[in-house]
């Protein structure tokens, strides 16, 4: 359960920074030099003077182009040769979540060196439980040696992990991805999953559903990759997973849970009463804003609607207005919101705007364009030669607004399908 405070304390650390806002790579022109002639037939004048002229900016490069160099350059900056995927921030840490998304990146853009070599390092040093899942938190120790900081689970690693191998096998051929995968799901039900009435619902991790009301992250529910699990193991019912996940996702969204109200805003956390299977409030440690966690409901939610044409997916995400109706009033969205939608952490924070896009994709998509071209596509930078997203040392900006553009730009094909 350290999870959650130790991805607040990073991101902290980034906004206690003070680092100077980043602006374009164009350059202007060098001072000094004299102005040009402009010829106009056999006349020469004397042009303006070239240091007042801003020079035409080069076209952003398409969304795709982006998506691409800038993960070439996370290969370099973020991945060592190793495999292992690194968080600048956190003291060069590793987490299960961080290779996940390595390797979910890499099966998108059909790269198997990288993907193969992510995929050993977490084998090696992340499966090391004796199960088949992962360690959440891999880093330096207080004695200095590399090792494992907290070999609890961190459920939405796993199970994106397992996504990934199960694409990496219909993409590459394999047996062995496809192996893996089965046995990830396996454990994943085995060990996270808890049973309510007689229904399945995925917990936080391992630790979780020992609990007297386990504890539910509503951001780690992936329907759209339920569906996929139920093709390749049948031996658990996944299906069912994905009925209790929109359950789960739209109760906690629409019960006041500790705020005076709810204003439709998905919870970073919330828990299941065994007894009655209400959805409640989550332990006294974790909170039920929405922030960091919470907006990668939105889009995932948008991934399931985009995908198999979920009419739950749609749903929800029109009548989860809020977020949409801030930015639309004010051109902008905070950090982080309380339950009832009080800001809590006032300043942007840019991953939040992916879990945007996914909701305005299927809730209003016309608006969808606005949301990238202001947000999204200004905080690409190409600069001294690093192509990242807003901060160069941000591991979960990187990522999220990877994924948020990949979404709007349909570069986020289901390879199972």
């Amino acid at each position: 359960m350290r999870r959650r405070a130790f991805l607040r304390l990073s991101l902290a650390a980034l906004a206690g920074a003070g680092l100077p806002a980043l602006a374009g790579c164009g350059a202007g022109p060098s001072e000094g030099r004299p102005a040009p002639a402009a010829v106009t037939g056999a006349t020469v004048t004397v042009g303006h003077d070239a240091a007042n002229v801003p020079p035409t900016p080069a076209p952003p490069p398409s969304p795709a182009e982006m998506l691409r160099r800038s993960w070439a350059s996370y290969r370099v900056h973020f991945i060592q040769n190793d495999g292992r995927t690194m968080d600048p921030l956190r003291d060069m840490a590793t987490t299960s979540e961080g290779q996940s998304y390595s390797l979910l990146k890499a099966v998108w853009l059909d790269d198997q060196d990288t993907f193969d070599r992510v995929l050993a390092w977490t084998n090696s040093n992340l499966r090391v439980r004796g199960d088949a899942l992962c360690v959440f938190l891999w880093g330096r120790g207080a004695d200095g040696t590399w090792t494992t900081l907290d070999a609890n689970v961190a459920t939405d690693a796993d199970q994106d992990i397992a996504l990934a191998l199960v694409f990496a096998h219909r993409r590459w051929g394999g047996e062995q991805y496809l192996a893996q995968a089965r046995a990830m799901l396996a454990d994943i039900w085995r060990l996270t999953v808890v049973t309510v009435a007689g229904r399945p619902y995925l917990t936080a991790g391992n630790w979780a559903p020992a609990q007297e009301r386990p504890t539910l992250n509503p951001s780690y529910f992936a329907p759209y990759a339920y569906r996929i699990f139920a093709q390749v193991d049948q031996d658990h019912p996944w299906k069912t997973l994905v009925d209790t996940s929109y359950e789960v996702i739209s109760v906690s969204s629409t019960q006041r849970l500790d705020g005076e109200r709810a204003v439709g805003l998905p919870p970073n956390w919330c828990a299941i009463d065994r007894g009655a299977g209400q959805i409640v409030p989550p332990a006294a440690d974790l909170d039920t804003h929405f922030g960091y966690d919470a907006f990668r409901t939105y889009w995932r939610v948008a991934l399931d609607s985009l995908w198999f044409g979920e009419p739950r997916a749609a749903s929800y995400l029109q009548q989860s207005d809020f977020l949409r109706a801030v930015w639309q009033k004010e051109g902008a969205v905070s950090a982080v919101y309380s339950h009832d939608g009080v800001p809590v952490v006032v300043r942007e924070e840019a991953a939040v705007y992916s879990g945007l896009i996914g909701n305005l994709m299927v809730a209003q998509p016309e608006l969808a364009p606005q949301l990238y071209e202001r947000e999204m596509a200004p905080r690409f930078v190409e600069r001294e030669g690093q192509t990242y997203w807003d901060d160069p040392r941000a591991y979960y900006t990187q990522n999220w607004l990877w994924f948020g553009v990949g979404l709007y730009a349909g570069e986020l094909p289901n390879l199972a399908g």
